[in-house]
Protein backbone atom coordinates (compact mmCIF):
# COMPACT_ATOMS: atom_id res chain seq x y z
CA UNK A 1 0.00 0.00 0.00
CA UNK A 2 2.83 2.36 0.91
CA UNK A 3 4.72 1.52 -2.27
CA UNK A 4 1.64 2.31 -4.36
CA UNK A 5 1.17 5.64 -2.62
CA UNK A 6 4.83 6.48 -3.10
CA UNK A 7 4.66 5.61 -6.79
CA UNK A 8 1.58 7.79 -7.28
CA UNK A 9 3.28 10.68 -5.50
CA UNK A 10 6.39 10.26 -7.65
CA UNK A 11 4.27 10.25 -10.81
CA UNK A 12 2.50 13.45 -9.74
CA UNK A 13 5.85 15.11 -9.04
CA UNK A 14 7.16 14.02 -12.44
CA UNK A 15 4.02 15.33 -14.15
CA UNK A 16 4.46 18.65 -12.36
CA UNK A 17 8.08 18.91 -13.46
CA UNK A 18 7.15 18.12 -17.07
CA UNK A 19 4.38 20.70 -16.97
CA UNK A 20 6.75 23.40 -15.69
CA UNK A 21 9.36 22.40 -18.28
CA UNK A 22 6.82 22.66 -21.11
CA UNK A 23 5.69 26.04 -19.77
CA UNK A 24 9.25 27.34 -19.60
CA UNK A 25 9.97 26.05 -23.11
CA UNK A 26 6.84 27.73 -24.45
CA UNK A 27 7.76 31.02 -22.82
CA UNK A 28 11.20 30.87 -24.44
CA UNK A 29 9.69 30.16 -27.85
CA UNK A 30 7.06 32.89 -27.82
CA UNK A 31 7.96 36.44 -28.93
CA UNK A 32 8.96 38.70 -26.07
CA UNK A 33 6.87 41.73 -25.17
CA UNK A 34 8.94 44.76 -24.16
CA UNK A 35 7.68 48.31 -23.57
CA UNK A 36 9.84 51.41 -23.10
CA UNK A 37 9.34 55.09 -22.34
CA UNK A 38 11.07 58.26 -21.06
CA UNK A 39 10.68 60.00 -17.71
CA UNK A 40 12.94 62.96 -18.47
CA UNK A 41 12.91 66.36 -16.80
CA UNK A 42 13.53 69.14 -19.35
CA UNK A 43 12.19 71.88 -17.12
CA UNK A 44 8.67 72.06 -18.57
CA UNK A 45 6.73 70.38 -15.75
CA UNK A 46 7.32 69.79 -12.03
CA UNK A 47 9.19 66.61 -11.16
CA UNK A 48 6.29 65.67 -8.91
CA UNK A 49 4.00 65.59 -11.95
CA UNK A 50 6.46 63.43 -13.88
CA UNK A 51 6.67 60.94 -11.01
CA UNK A 52 2.89 60.81 -10.52
CA UNK A 53 2.27 60.23 -14.22
CA UNK A 54 4.98 57.55 -14.25
CA UNK A 55 3.33 55.74 -11.34
CA UNK A 56 -0.01 55.77 -13.18
CA UNK A 57 1.82 54.38 -16.26
CA UNK A 58 3.21 51.52 -14.20
CA UNK A 59 0.00 50.82 -12.32
CA UNK A 60 -1.90 50.69 -15.61
CA UNK A 61 0.25 47.77 -16.74
CA UNK A 62 -0.22 46.03 -13.40
CA UNK A 63 -4.00 46.50 -13.33
CA UNK A 64 -4.44 45.44 -16.94
CA UNK A 65 -2.90 42.01 -16.42
CA UNK A 66 -0.65 42.43 -19.46
CA UNK A 67 1.91 39.60 -19.42
CA UNK A 68 4.87 41.65 -20.63
CA UNK A 69 8.49 40.54 -20.37
CA UNK A 70 10.08 43.88 -19.53
CA UNK A 71 9.23 47.53 -18.85
CA UNK A 72 12.08 50.01 -19.39
CA UNK A 73 12.04 53.62 -18.22
CA UNK A 74 14.85 55.94 -19.31
CA UNK A 75 15.30 58.90 -16.98
CA UNK A 76 17.60 61.72 -15.91
CA UNK A 77 16.12 61.70 -12.40
CA UNK A 78 17.40 59.79 -9.34
CA UNK A 79 14.51 57.33 -9.21
CA UNK A 80 14.08 54.54 -6.67
CA UNK A 81 12.28 51.36 -7.74
CA UNK A 82 10.13 49.98 -4.91
CA UNK A 83 10.03 46.53 -6.53
CA UNK A 84 6.23 46.46 -6.55
CA UNK A 85 6.07 46.20 -10.36
CA UNK A 86 7.69 43.11 -11.83
CA UNK A 87 10.38 43.16 -14.53
CA UNK A 88 10.89 46.93 -14.38
CA UNK A 89 14.22 48.43 -15.38
CA UNK A 90 15.11 52.06 -14.69
CA UNK A 91 17.95 53.21 -16.93
CA UNK A 92 19.88 56.45 -17.16
CA UNK A 93 18.86 58.56 -20.10
CA UNK A 94 21.90 58.85 -22.40
CA UNK A 95 24.00 61.91 -21.53
CA UNK A 96 26.68 61.62 -24.20
CA UNK A 97 26.59 62.53 -27.88
CA UNK A 98 23.39 64.23 -28.99
CA UNK A 99 21.62 64.90 -25.70
CA UNK A 100 18.20 66.44 -26.40
CA UNK A 101 16.85 68.83 -23.80
CA UNK A 102 14.13 70.44 -25.90
CA UNK A 103 10.78 68.74 -26.40
CA UNK A 104 10.92 67.95 -30.14
CA UNK A 105 14.43 66.49 -30.11
CA UNK A 106 13.67 64.58 -26.90
CA UNK A 107 10.69 62.76 -28.35
CA UNK A 108 12.54 62.16 -31.62
CA UNK A 109 15.35 60.37 -29.76
CA UNK A 110 13.01 57.52 -28.87
CA UNK A 111 13.72 55.98 -32.29
CA UNK A 112 17.49 55.87 -31.78
CA UNK A 113 17.15 54.55 -28.23
CA UNK A 114 14.60 51.99 -29.47
CA UNK A 115 17.16 50.81 -32.02
CA UNK A 116 19.77 50.37 -29.27
CA UNK A 117 17.30 48.43 -27.13
CA UNK A 118 16.42 46.25 -30.13
CA UNK A 119 20.09 45.38 -30.69
CA UNK A 120 20.65 44.68 -27.00
CA UNK A 121 17.59 42.51 -26.35
CA UNK A 122 17.09 41.01 -29.81
CA UNK A 123 13.43 42.07 -29.77
CA UNK A 124 11.61 45.02 -31.28
CA UNK A 125 10.36 47.08 -28.32
CA UNK A 126 7.04 48.93 -28.16
CA UNK A 127 7.16 52.63 -27.47
CA UNK A 128 4.39 54.03 -25.26
CA UNK A 129 4.34 57.63 -24.01
CA UNK A 130 4.72 58.12 -20.27
CA UNK A 131 1.46 60.11 -20.12
CA UNK A 132 -0.50 57.05 -21.25
CA UNK A 133 -2.71 55.00 -18.95
CA UNK A 134 -3.00 51.35 -20.01
CA UNK A 135 -6.57 50.19 -19.43
CA UNK A 136 -6.71 46.83 -21.20
CA UNK A 137 -4.65 43.67 -21.51
CA UNK A 138 -2.13 44.35 -24.30
CA UNK A 139 -0.86 40.77 -24.41
CA UNK A 140 -2.38 40.28 -27.87
CA UNK A 141 0.39 42.52 -29.26
CA UNK A 142 3.01 39.87 -28.51
CA UNK A 143 2.59 38.27 -31.93
CA UNK A 144 2.38 41.54 -33.92
CA UNK A 145 5.70 42.37 -35.64
CA UNK A 146 4.86 46.03 -36.28
CA UNK A 147 1.95 48.42 -35.75
CA UNK A 148 0.90 52.02 -35.30
CA UNK A 149 -2.26 53.95 -34.36
CA UNK A 150 -4.01 56.96 -35.90
CA UNK A 151 -5.80 59.82 -34.20
CA UNK A 152 -9.14 58.77 -35.70
CA UNK A 153 -12.40 60.78 -35.63
CA UNK A 154 -13.96 62.36 -38.72
CA UNK A 155 -11.91 65.54 -38.47
CA UNK A 156 -10.55 66.41 -41.90
CA UNK A 157 -8.51 69.43 -40.82
CA UNK A 158 -5.26 69.34 -42.82
CA UNK A 159 -2.10 68.79 -40.80
CA UNK A 160 1.02 70.14 -42.46
CA UNK A 161 4.01 67.83 -41.99
CA UNK A 162 6.70 70.15 -43.35
CA UNK A 163 7.19 73.90 -42.99
CA UNK A 164 8.53 74.36 -46.53
CA UNK A 165 6.81 71.63 -48.56
CA UNK A 166 3.07 72.30 -48.78
CA UNK A 167 2.43 68.98 -50.53
CA UNK A 168 3.23 67.01 -47.37
CA UNK A 169 -0.20 67.21 -45.73
CA UNK A 170 -2.47 64.62 -44.10
CA UNK A 171 -5.91 64.99 -42.55
CA UNK A 172 -6.04 64.98 -38.75
CA UNK A 173 -8.16 61.81 -38.63
CA UNK A 174 -5.48 59.94 -40.61
CA UNK A 175 -2.56 61.39 -38.67
CA UNK A 176 -0.40 58.63 -37.22
CA UNK A 177 0.00 58.99 -33.47
CA UNK A 178 3.56 58.34 -32.34
CA UNK A 179 2.57 57.96 -28.70
CA UNK A 180 2.24 54.20 -29.20
CA UNK A 181 3.89 52.11 -31.90
CA UNK A 182 6.16 49.20 -32.77
CA UNK A 183 8.32 49.42 -35.88
CA UNK A 184 11.23 47.38 -37.18
CA UNK A 185 14.67 48.53 -38.37
CA UNK A 186 13.69 49.56 -41.94
CA UNK A 187 10.89 51.88 -40.90
CA UNK A 188 12.78 53.12 -37.82
CA UNK A 189 15.92 53.97 -39.79
CA UNK A 190 13.88 55.85 -42.39
CA UNK A 191 12.22 57.95 -39.68
CA UNK A 192 15.63 58.72 -38.15
CA UNK A 193 16.96 59.74 -41.59
CA UNK A 194 14.02 62.09 -42.21
CA UNK A 195 14.46 63.72 -38.80
CA UNK A 196 18.19 64.22 -39.44
CA UNK A 197 17.69 65.50 -43.00
CA UNK A 198 14.79 67.87 -42.35
CA UNK A 199 15.57 68.96 -38.80
CA UNK A 200 13.69 72.12 -37.82
CA UNK A 201 11.47 71.96 -40.92
CA UNK A 202 9.24 69.39 -39.19
CA UNK A 203 6.80 71.14 -36.82
CA UNK A 204 6.25 68.00 -34.69
CA UNK A 205 9.59 66.29 -35.24
CA UNK A 206 9.28 62.52 -35.07
CA UNK A 207 5.51 62.48 -35.62
CA UNK A 208 5.87 64.37 -38.89
CA UNK A 209 8.76 62.13 -39.96
CA UNK A 210 6.71 59.01 -39.18
CA UNK A 211 3.78 60.29 -41.25
CA UNK A 212 6.03 61.29 -44.15
CA UNK A 213 7.57 57.80 -44.16
CA UNK A 214 4.14 56.16 -44.03
CA UNK A 215 2.15 58.28 -46.48
CA UNK A 216 4.85 59.61 -48.83
CA UNK A 217 7.77 57.14 -48.75
CA UNK A 218 5.87 53.88 -49.22
CA UNK A 219 6.60 52.35 -45.82
CA UNK A 220 3.51 50.85 -44.18
CA UNK A 221 2.68 49.02 -40.97
CA UNK A 222 -0.76 47.82 -39.80
CA UNK A 223 -2.99 50.31 -37.96
CA UNK A 224 -4.45 48.95 -34.72
CA UNK A 225 -8.24 49.11 -34.55
CA UNK A 226 -8.43 49.26 -38.35
CA UNK A 227 -6.14 46.76 -40.09
CA UNK A 228 -5.81 44.69 -36.90
CA UNK A 229 -7.99 44.11 -33.84
CA UNK A 230 -11.20 45.83 -34.78
CA UNK A 231 -13.27 46.45 -31.68
CA UNK A 232 -10.29 47.87 -29.80
CA UNK A 233 -9.97 51.61 -29.26
CA UNK A 234 -6.93 53.65 -28.34
CA UNK A 235 -7.83 56.89 -26.56
CA UNK A 236 -8.73 59.50 -29.17
CA UNK A 237 -11.56 57.52 -30.76
CA UNK A 238 -13.21 56.61 -27.45
CA UNK A 239 -15.50 59.65 -27.11
CA UNK A 240 -17.17 60.34 -30.43
CA UNK A 241 -16.12 60.88 -34.00
CA UNK A 242 -16.22 64.65 -34.45
CA UNK A 243 -12.83 65.66 -33.09
CA UNK A 244 -9.62 63.89 -32.18
CA UNK A 245 -8.77 65.27 -28.75
CA UNK A 246 -6.94 64.33 -25.61
CA UNK A 247 -8.83 63.36 -22.49
CA UNK A 248 -10.42 66.11 -20.42
CA UNK A 249 -13.01 66.58 -17.67
CA UNK A 250 -15.90 66.29 -20.15
CA UNK A 251 -15.04 63.46 -22.54
CA UNK A 252 -13.75 61.29 -19.68
CA UNK A 253 -17.35 61.05 -18.42
CA UNK A 254 -17.99 58.60 -21.27
CA UNK A 255 -15.56 56.11 -19.70
CA UNK A 256 -16.09 53.50 -17.01
CA UNK A 257 -14.30 50.33 -15.93
CA UNK A 258 -16.27 47.12 -16.34
CA UNK A 259 -13.40 45.28 -14.62
CA UNK A 260 -9.80 46.26 -13.91
CA UNK A 261 -8.94 44.86 -17.34
CA UNK A 262 -11.89 46.22 -19.34
CA UNK A 263 -12.62 49.91 -19.94
CA UNK A 264 -15.72 50.83 -21.92
CA UNK A 265 -16.99 53.98 -23.57
CA UNK A 266 -20.76 54.49 -23.46
CA UNK A 267 -20.52 55.66 -27.07
CA UNK A 268 -19.09 52.30 -28.20
CA UNK A 269 -20.31 49.79 -25.59
CA UNK A 270 -19.25 46.73 -27.60
CA UNK A 271 -15.63 47.84 -27.92
CA UNK A 272 -12.82 47.86 -25.38
CA UNK A 273 -10.69 50.94 -24.75
CA UNK A 274 -7.17 49.66 -24.21
CA UNK A 275 -5.44 52.92 -23.29
CA UNK A 276 -6.06 56.57 -22.59
CA UNK A 277 -3.51 59.17 -23.56
CA UNK A 278 -3.13 62.38 -21.61
CA UNK A 279 -0.88 65.36 -22.21
CA UNK A 280 1.39 66.45 -19.38
CA UNK A 281 -0.37 69.80 -19.32
CA UNK A 282 -3.74 68.07 -18.90
CA UNK A 283 -2.31 65.56 -16.41
CA UNK A 284 -0.95 68.36 -14.22
CA UNK A 285 -4.32 70.09 -14.22
CA UNK A 286 -6.33 66.93 -13.59
CA UNK A 287 -4.04 65.84 -10.76
CA UNK A 288 -4.22 69.16 -8.96
CA UNK A 289 -7.80 70.14 -9.71
CA UNK A 290 -10.11 67.30 -8.68
CA UNK A 291 -13.64 68.40 -9.52
CA UNK A 292 -16.66 67.99 -7.30
CA UNK A 293 -18.49 66.30 -10.17
CA UNK A 294 -18.12 62.51 -9.77
CA UNK A 295 -15.84 61.05 -12.43
CA UNK A 296 -15.03 57.43 -11.73
CA UNK A 297 -12.40 57.09 -14.44
CA UNK A 298 -10.37 60.11 -13.34
CA UNK A 299 -10.71 59.09 -9.69
CA UNK A 300 -9.17 55.70 -10.50
CA UNK A 301 -6.39 57.32 -12.55
CA UNK A 302 -5.60 59.75 -9.73
CA UNK A 303 -5.45 56.88 -7.23
CA UNK A 304 -2.97 55.08 -9.51
CA UNK A 305 -0.86 58.25 -9.83
CA UNK A 306 -0.73 58.51 -6.03
CA UNK A 307 1.07 55.15 -5.68
CA UNK A 308 4.82 54.89 -5.17
CA UNK A 309 6.04 52.19 -7.53
CA UNK A 310 8.88 54.65 -8.17
CA UNK A 311 9.88 57.81 -6.33
CA UNK A 312 12.72 60.31 -6.12
CA UNK A 313 15.70 59.18 -4.08
CA UNK A 314 15.49 61.45 -1.03
CA UNK A 315 19.11 60.72 -0.12
CA UNK A 316 20.44 62.47 -3.24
Amino acid sequence: MQNGSTSASALRSLAGLLSRFRGALERRRRPRLVFYTFCVDIGRFPQETLISVANAWLEGFRRSGTQYDKLVIYTNLPLVNSGSVRDLQIRAFPTTGKTPWDWVSLISSKFEIGAELDRELGVTPIWIDLDTFVTGDLGYLRSVPEFCTVLGSSEERPMRLHREDSSLVVSRRRMINTSFFKIGPEFRNRVIEIVEEEGGKLPLGDQDAFNIAYYFRGLHVPVLGHDLFEGHRYSYDAWGSEKAEHINEVNSLHLSFETDQVLRSDLYPEDTVDMIQFTFRAAKRLLNDARDTPNSFLEIWRSCAALTHIELDSSR
